[in-house]
């Protein structure tokens, strides 16, 4: 580090350096849960495709079994769509899924698993908490993915303001700035990344890319509103034109009723 840097300023670098961190580790496990939720997915579907060319010799020994393949399957789809589904013996997520769909193949593996009571499990379960892995397991994954690209430009502002020389703004209105730019670039990565399919439902197209993309949209929110405002710009120019012609078209269409009366 810069060894003139002033007391202030290097508690300023360390604490951007850490949010950093911790808005990393967040994307981190966002991503991992997407990508978990689509392989699990993919797993379900192929087992089931096995099973059912299987079951034709012997249907009896494989119908319970693709049953239960089918359950799973539909209990993935539902915690894409709407996130973990509460059940009678407690939230089903995917962790839960995959040890179920475990369970299928080995004896003796008990799900739920059974709760953690060491010190080091309760450690581990409290950083969950805080780098939110236990809300990226029970959220939809369109929420994870909004969460994903937010935080991510958040981390691109932080980035921004650590490499600025001069202030030329608060960092306040620059993080939020960059939280507007995460919005806009979430609604249009949104927009057609998480279609519904006939009974199934598509992945998100790379969660990783969608949070290249909020980090971007951060680092540079004051180009992402320059451009919109040039969109917009565009769009009124291309509607001014019409509502002339209109306009004259209709005056032109009355005056000639005129003249013929």
């Amino acid at each position: 580090m810069d060894q003139h840097l002033s007391d202030g300023e290097s508690w300023h670098w360390w604490l951007s350096l850490g949010l950093v961190t911790y808005i990393a580790l967040i994307g981190i496990f966002a991503i991992e849960e997407l990508n978990g939720r689509d392989e699990t997915l993919r797993v379900l579907l192929a087992e089931e495709a096995r099973l059912g060319v299987e079951g034709l010799r012997d249907e009896e020994g494989h119908l319970n079994e693709l049953k239960k393949l089918r359950g799973l399957r539909q209990s993935v789809v539902a915690l894409v769509v709407s996130g973990a589904v509460d059940q009678a013996g407690g939230t089903l997520t995917l962790r839960e899924i995959q040890c179920q769909l475990v369970k299928l193949r080995k004896d003796g593996i008990t799900c739920p698993e059974p709760p953690e009571t060491s010190v080091t499990d309760r450690i581990i379960q409290g950083a969950a908490r805080f780098f939110l892995k236990e809300l990226s397991a029970t959220a939809g994954s369109g929420q994870i993915l909004a969460l994903l690209i937010v935080t991510a430009s958040i981390g691109g502002a932080l980035i921004t303001l650590s490499l600025r020389q001069t202030r030329t703004e608060s960092p306040l209105r620059t993080v939020l700035r960059a939280m507007g730019g995460g919005i806009v670039c979430y609604l249009a990565v949104d927009g057609g990344s998480i279609p519904l399919n006939v009974g199934d439902v598509s992945k998100i197209a790379n969660p990783a890319t969608a949070s290249l993309y909020g980090l971007l949209a951060g680092m540079f929110s004051e180009r992402v509103f320059r451009l919109l405002s040039d969109l917009v710009d565009a769009f009124l120019s291309r509607l001014t034109p019409a509502r002339e012609n209109a306009a004259e078209a209709s005056q032109t269409e009355l005056t000639h009723k005129t003249d013929s009366q």
